[in-house]
């Protein structure tokens, strides 16, 4: 009867280390698993976490580049502004002198000057149309997706602005050295003032 409760005993003993290996492989198992999907949980969120900064970093980005472009396209806006007021006052300049010198010596021929003029008053006005157009094309061109092609374009906006601009200046220097050409008024010099002798 011993020889049977010691096989009893080791019996149950080996049935219990057997249920408990087992049972402990399956904990292990079970421990891995879930190792692995909490592994694989942070990576998600760090993943996550990356992107939303990396988004938020390509958002600003995109904002400083918006606000760099804005700022270089107002400027050369308020400077072609400028510089159409100023080639605008010098035509009313140029077309005033022509109208005196129409009236003073009805003789003179001025359709070289008058014809200059008149280009340079489209140019001018066709200049402005553009600068327009641009001022209203800011907005709709400055999107994150492509920068340097929107800015690319804005440039070469802003070159054929330039050029026309340039053109309307060419214009009326050209028609001011045909005005300056025909001497007109007195050909006389003005008097030099007389020296006093010194005592």
């Amino acid at each position: 009867m011993r020889k049977f409760g010691v096989f009893a005993l080791l019996t149950i003993l080996l049935t219990t280390l057997l249920t408990i290996s087992v049972a402990s492989v399956k904990a292990e198992e079970e421990r891995t698993e879930f190792r692995q999907e909490f592994r694989s949980e942070i990576k998600n969120r760090i993943s996550d976490r990356r992107d939303d900064k990396e988004a938020s970093r390509e958002a600003k980005r995109c904002q400083v580049k918006k606000t760099f472009i804005k700022a270089y396209v107002n400027r050369m806006l308020a400077r072609h502004v400028a510089l159409t007021d100023r080639l605008q006052k010098l035509i009313d300049r140029i077309q005033s002198r022509i109208d005196k010198i129409e009236a003073t010596n009805p003789g003179i021929d001025l359709t070289s000057p008058k014809k200059d003029l008149a280009d340079a008053k489209i140019k001018l006005t066709s200049a402005k149309a553009k600068i327009d157009a641009l001022k209203g094309d800011i907005q709709t061109l400055l999107t994150c997706e492509d920068f340097m092609g929107q800015f690319k374009a804005l440039k070469e906006k802003a070159s054929e602005i330039k050029s026309d601009l340039k053109e309307v200046h060419r214009l009326l220097v050209h028609s001011i050295g045909t005005i300056k050409g025909l001497r007109v008024g007195d050909d006389k010099a003005s008097p030099k003032p007389e020296s006093t002798p010194d005592d």
